[in-house]
């Protein structure tokens, strides 16, 4: 059924290798369906792959031209069922699909040359030829697999740069790798010498290709971790920072709602005008409005909640929060100033966009429960939320810039072997983070 594809690796084995290596990338990234779905995608995608090497290379691959048009097709194939799977952008598929077919490329010539080693490239027909492919192709994708994994939790989208240098270092390893074999005349007597060294040189060159992937995706993670790192600790500063502010503010306010207090219970007793007493009752529904101080057991909440209701009371947002904050006291300032200040941020942004009265509302809770500090906050959320590895991407244009706010509570509550939960269903944000006590 399947001929030699040039330079003599069974058409077979190209084709396994190719599906297996975007089998690689499709794994490692989000998925557009469930789970079942995408098994079923993925064994379809090995379908179309092998059907499509049968077809091209029963029709084609009778002279150069024919053979780059084959391998263009396969790519093109590669890169549509990454697309098709997985939640990425095209851009994405391309550069990721660049990566399973260099991947494929070396995994197909390593084995084929681990082949003629061994027992002379015998077909698979033979036993031992199916067993060094299933060895091979288990141990190499096996690497691949883990190697990328490390990485890719950093790169769900790639810039177009990235892309475009994956597609150049692809392009390259298969012109390298490739031309050598044109140059031959295989039906002279150094056929197999001959032969023997260029394989050799081709998988060479497609580790070499595969070497620098690895080393420009690790750099490129390296750089994605210190600006992350950089806008989560920007974050925090800012957080802690507000935090001193709302204190300030806080005890200011409360020294002179307490004094205005004496003074319009005096003007009252003095003035029994009806228009004085409509504009004193006023006046002291305002003051009231901000001497209503939170006391959870916690200065640094008690500031950061009662800063919080006054913002919500200016924006008419109802904020509702019963807190223990006796269960905080194993926190740092600076990191109950970023969770809370965080979490309500997000949740004012988020229900201030709605003019029902009853949508904007805010509901928090600090509580023990078992071994474990919970902290649970919900909001109306009527919005068609994009999670990314479990954390809903940023709506806001200019992403570089916007949504480290829940990575920033995420790292925060990682320092004390605590676990963050979010979801979103039933038009309702929550946000539930637990910490085991100590």
């Amino acid at each position: 059924m399947f001929e030699m594809a040039s330079p003599g690796i069974p058409r077979l084995i190209t084709a396994l290798s190719q599906w297996l290596g975007i089998t690689v990338m499709i794994l490692l990234l989000e998925k557009r369906r469930s789970r079942i779905l995408s098994v079923l995608s993925i064994i379809l995608s090995g379908f179309m792959i092998i059907i499509m090497n049968y077809v091209i290379v029963t029709w084609l691959q009778r002279n150069t031209i024919e053979w780059i048009v084959d391998m263009v097709i396969s790519v093109v194939v590669m890169i549509f069922c990454i697309w098709a799977i997985c939640e990425v952008d095209f851009c994405s598929a391309i550069g990721y699909g660049m990566i399973g077919f260099v991947e494929g490329e070396f995994a197909a010539s390593a084995e084929w040359l681990l082949s003629c080693w061994l027992i002379g490239g015998i077909t698979l027909q033979n036993g031992w030829a199916i067993f060094i492919l299933i060895g091979s192709f288990g141990i190499m994708y096996g690497i691949f697999y883990y190697l990328e994994r490390k990485i890719s939790e950093h790169f769900v989208c790639l810039e177009k740069k990235q892309t475009l240098v994956f597609v150049l270092v692809a392009l390259l390893a298969m012109i390298v790798g490739n031309l050598g074999f044109y140059r031959v005349d295989y039906q002279t007597a150094v056929e197999i010498d001959a032969g023997m060294i260029l394989a050799i040189i081709r998988t060479l060159v497609d580790f070499g290709a595969i070497a620098v992937i690895l080393f420009l995706q690790r750099s490129w993670q390296e750089e994605s971790v210190k600006k992350e790192l950089t806008a989560i600790n920007h974050m925090l500063n800012l957080q802690y920072k507000q935090y001193l502010d709302y204190k300030m503010n806080t005890e200011y306010i409360s020294r002179q709602c307490h004094d205005l207090k004496y003074q319009i219970a005096a003007l009252r007793s003095a003035c029994s005008s009806e228009e004085r007493e409509t504009y004193l009752k006023e006046l002291e529904a305002a003051v009231q409005q901000y001497d209503s101080q939170k006391v959870t057991g916690n200065a640094v909440l008690d500031s950061i909640l009662t800063q919080k209701q006054m913002q919500c009371a200016q924006k008419n947002i109802q904020f509702i929060c019963n807190a223990d904050g006796r269960l905080l006291k194993n926190l740092a300032v600076r990191d109950i100033s970023n969770i809370f200040g965080n979490i309500i941020d997000n949740a004012m942004e988020c229900v201030a966009k709605y003019e029902d009265e009853d949508d904007r509302i805010i509901q928090g809770s600090v509580y023990q429960k078992n071994q474990f500090l919970i902290i649970r906050f919900e909001n109306c959320c009527y919005e068609q939320l994009k999670f990314e590895k479990g954390i809903p991407a940023t709506t806001k244009e200019d992403k570089t810039r916007h949504g480290y706010g829940v990575t920033s509570i995420i790292y925060t509550v990682k320092k004390y072997n605590g676990h963050v939960q979010i979801k979103c269903e039933e038009g309702w944000f929550v946000i539930k983070i637990l910490i085991p006590i100590m």
